[in-house]
């Protein structure tokens, strides 16, 4: 329990500061923080083990937030008076409809690497562990998936960007 209670200490500001920018909304931000912080103590004794609690803390908050953001979506009634080029919704949630028809459009090992490091987690170290692969043979591995699924992006989803910042998602090319 120290060990989490440290964490949480250590890096709750920063972390609470972060999801408000986000959120744009203090009570959403307190909401996902606190429940975060119960799950947490589901398994107190897992940051005792952790090479870096703030990274671990900031996942789980950035994943619990677009859960809540998924729901949002899910739970919208949506007129069919109103066009749809007026709802808004967060772009890069509505590129999430779009992942599932790119990844299959890799090569294995490069959605095996997007999946389980970008999507699930696991650490670049882990997968070299988990494949017999060298650091920096998984580090190639990683950058050359993500600039094969960042080109997808841009051809079949018409993800734009505007200043290095992803600005517009249109759909799917069909």
């Amino acid at each position: 329990m120290k060990c989490l209670l440290k964490a949480w200490n250590d890096n709750e500001k920063l972390i609470f500061n972060w999801l408000v920018k986000q959120t744009q909304d203090q009570e959403l931000a307190q909401d996902i923080m606190q429940d975060v912080f119960l799950s947490s103590m589901k398994n107190p004794n897992r940051f005792c083990n952790l090479d870096d609690a703030k990274s671990w803390l900031f996942k789980v908050v950035k994943n619990r937030y677009i859960d809540v953001l998924r729901k949002q979506i899910l739970s919208e009634e949506i007129d069919d008076n109103v066009p749809s080029h007026k709802i808004e919704q967060d772009t890069v949630v509505q590129m999430q409809t779009c992942l599932p028809i790119i990844l299959p459009m890799l090569s294995p090992s490069e959605r095996s690497v997007i999946e389980l490091c970008d999507l699930q987690g696991l650490t670049q170290k882990q997968y070299a562990q988990q494949y017999d692969l060298s650091l920096s043979a998984v580090k190639a591995r990683l950058l050359r998936a993500r600039k094969k699924l960042k080109t997808l992006l841009i051809e079949q989803c018409q993800v734009k960007k505007e200043d290095g910042v992803v600005c517009c998602f249109k759909g799917i090319n069909t």
